[in-house]
This record gives structure tokens, C-alpha cells and sequence, in this order.
């Protein structure tokens, strides 16, 4: 909410400036605010931190920690290789129509599940986890657990890109 243009636009024009800088991304708890955090996180912002009191925070002090928590994890982790992946996925995420169609699993197949993988992220975690899930095959043989620490309002959007992103089956828990 800026009176020019909005964050995401900003955000763009900061990283196709200046790639290497880790973009924290500070949004509120609607519904839409998670909607533009996420597509933030797919366009290469380095993690977020939810407004304690939606749109207009003047108690922003109460998520203080978290935020230096987190800026401080965004410049341990700003090395070559991650820039570098930062700026190939914001690129392919620029280009409309590079996106392969998803192909998802047949429920029935949960039968054969022979193994369960466990993934538990937290700083860092959505953009990372919309990297790594949609890399896994639509016929892996085992269940795929992710525990993700974020606000309850945030989860469900989030599951869904997830769903939407994968080639297995996802959902929300």
C-alpha cells in the first residue's frame, strides 16, 4: 500500500537492480496479503514477516524480533549460488508461458506408498519449498509431510500454490 506503486512492482525493480540483495517482504494477514506475499516469494523475495495488525501496523514492534531474526538470516544466506538461483527463477517466473503443464498423481496410487518424508522450515522455507516440491515425481512412493512455521491465515493460501505447483497431491492439515 504505496502511494506510486505497490510492493511487489517495487520489488522488481530492486532486484532487477540490485539482485544480490535479499528482499524481506513485511505484509499483512488477509487473505490478499497472502496471496501477494507468496507471489512475492515466487518472484525472488527472500522470506516475509506477517503484520501483526493488518494493513496499517502502528504496533509493527511486536514482530521486531522476528524481522531482525530474519534479516539477519537473509545476509548469512545472500552467497553466489543463491543469487544466482534468485535470478534464474525470477527470470522463468517473468516468462508467462515457459510453464510446463502439472501433472498430478492418481489418488489411488497412495496404496504403494512405501516411505514418508518429513520436511519441517521455517525462515527461508515457502520460496525454498516452491523450489524443491514441484521437482518431486508424480510418482514417488511416499508420503511428503511439510511442516512450515507461518501464521494460521497464510496456510491455506499457501497450500494451495503448493497444490497448484506439484505434481503430487497436496493439501492442507
Amino acid at each position: 500500500n504505496m502511494p506510486i506503486m505497490d510492493g511487489l512492482t517495487s520489488m522488481q525493480y530492486i532486484l532487477n537492480d540490485y539482485p544480490e540483495i535479499p528482499v524481506l517482504i513485511i505484509s499483512s494477514l488477509t487473505t490478499e496479503g497472502a496471496l501477494t506475499t507468496f507471489e512475492a516469494l515466487e518472484l525472488g523475495a527472500f522470506d516475509y514477516v506477517a503484520k501483526p495488525a493488518g494493513t496499517v501496523s502502528s504496533n509493527i514492534y511486536i514482530v521486531g524480533r522476528e524481522i531482525i531474526q530474519k534479516i539477519k538470516v537473509a545476509y548469512k544466506s545472500a552467497n553466489k549460488k543463491s543469487i544466482r538461483e534468485r535470478i534464474k527463477r525470477r527470470n522463468a517466473s517473468l516468462q508467462p508461458n515457459k510453464v510446463a503443464p502439472v501433472r498430478k498423481a492418481d489418488i489411488s496410487q497412495s496404496a504403494g506408498l512405501s516411505k514418508i518424508v518429513v520436511i519441517g522450515i521455517s525462515t527461508g522455507g515457502p520460496g525454498t519449498l516452491m523450489e524443491v516440491l514441484p521437482m518431486l515425481p508424480s510418482d514417488l512412493k511416499a508420503a511428503v509431510i511439510v511442516i512450515q512455521h507461518m501464521p494460521p491465515s497464510f496456510t491455506s493460501s499457501f497450500a494451495k500454490r503448493l497444490a497448484d505447483a506439484c505434481k503430487i497431491p497436496f493439501k492442507e492439515a
